[in-house]
């Protein structure tokens, strides 16, 4: 736990006066890692919980450092329980994007840990489908990217970046998840793909988490110890203790990546949704919602981590197959092998025109190649400064200063 003050300075209109005090008095306070306010039940009293999102409130985006597409993501009445809202994420026909929406750590003013855990709730309907049976696209999971590798055709190796998002494909009555991932020993261009099993029933709430631990490194070369694992409904579906994602410590788990995209080369066939409730990300295994005082690990621990990095571009791949390798099995997991579906592509294209949204401070439009101050990793960027933990000690100044401040408006 931790006293601190958040600013956010954006190039947006600031009234200076009680408005800029008043921000200023509810951003400071007690913390538990970022998390603040009423939390789901079971997991109140832990110190470990870096983001917890329900999608309740108006301005839930200010939760987490980028937004893209905002139209994409509407709050809807389909909650997986309690308040009554769940996150519905759209991609219309013809087009790539859901969207994303990312937890960036070092733009938080966090250390980038090397193992995490990310919880949530995926509701997928009849009509997250296409017109042919095979893989359908990304789902949210873990990115360290750091604008040079491990996402969009650009192969990891170690050195320059991985990823391990979510995916699904369509089954037919049924649909799969799955790890796709960017790792050291890639042999392909994309992302290999990593069913879990059991498949999921459609229109129902599925409890979906993912683990990620990056590998130790041995005199300059990466040791096969790295962990993915994820659990439906909190039992074991996938498990791999041998993966190597890097060959230096300055790679680490950047970002939790909520991404969600159709594709490869392949678009929606259709206007395509999925929902999405309470989301967590923490240090220690969170479990599923237990309205009793449920489930998970307590307390704990930090991490360490890799140096900081921003900007790089949403991505995909296509095709298929591989398996990154070692495999394990766990809870009735194949845990491995090779894709289904999916057919070679290009890997997706970007779409700078959309803007995306640092916090809730509106959208900006950017070049997919720029590197911003919010780390943003999708289509665009924002010029706002980054939420950042100021001393306890600072307060009375800043405070003081904005006081003594003519009350004016600045365009």
């Amino acid at each position: 736990m931790q006293l601190f003050v958040r600013v956010r300075l954006c190039n947006t209109q600031i009234m200076w006066g009680r408005r800029l005090v008043l921000s200023l008095v509810i951003c400071a306070g007690w913390e538990s890692a970022g998390v603040a306010g009423p939390i789901e039940p079971g997991l109140e009293g832990r110190d470990d919980i870096v983001l917890w999102s329900d999608f309740e409130e108006d301005d839930w985006l200010d939760a987490w450092t980028f937004g893209s597409h905002p139209d994409n993501h509407t709050p809807t009445m389909n909650a997986f329980f309690g308040g009554g809202r769940s996150l519905q994420v759209s991609v219309p026909a013809g087009e790539h994007y859901g969207g994303s929406v990312e937890y960036t750590f070092a733009d938080e003013g966090l250390e980038e840990p090397d193992e995490l855990y990310f919880r949530y709730y995926v509701n997928i309907p009849a009509e997250w489908e296409l017109d042919s049976d095979g893989e359908i696209g990304k789902l949210p999971g873990f990115g360290g990217t750091y604008g040079a590798g491990g996402w969009g055709g650009k192969p990891a190796d170690g050195t320059n970046g991985w990823s391990a998002r979510m995916m699904s494909w369509d089954k037919g009555d049924v649909a799969r998840v799955g790890f796709y991932v960017y790792h050291a020993d890639m042999q392909g261009t994309y992302g290999d793909h990593e069913p879990w099993v059991p498949d999921l029933p459609r229109d129902t709430w599925i409890c979906v988490e993912a683990h990620v631990a990056m590998n130790s490194i041995t005199d300059g070369v990466g040791d096969m110890d790295g962990v993915l694992e994820g659990w439906i409904d909190d039992k074991l579906a996938f498990s791999n203790d041998t993966m190597r994602f890097r060959h230096v410590d300055s790679l680490a788990i950047q970002r939790v990546w909520a991404n969600v995209y159709v594709g490869g080369s392949w678009t929606a066939d259709h206007d395509m949704h999925l929902y999405f409730d309470n989301m967590v990300v923490a240090y220690n295994r969170i479990g599923c919602y237990d309205e009793h005082g449920g489930g998970g690990s307590t307390s704990g621990g930090g991490s360490t981590g890799g140096e900081s990095s921003t900007g790089d571009v949403d991505d995909t791949s296509a095709s298929g197959g591989g398996s990154t390798g070692g495999g394990s099995t766990g809870g009735g997991s194949t845990g491995g092998g090779g894709s289904t579906g999916g057919g070679g592509s290009t890997g997706d294209s970007t779409s700078a025109s959309d803007g995306g949204t640092a916090k809730s401070t509106g959208a900006a439009s950017g070049d997919t190649s720029a590197t911003t101050s919010t780390g943003s990793n999708d289509d665009s960027g924002c010029s706002c400064a980054t939420s950042a933990p100021v001393p306890a000690g600072a307060v009375a100044s800043m405070l003081l200063i904005v006081l003594a401040r003519p009350r004016r408006r600045q365009a």
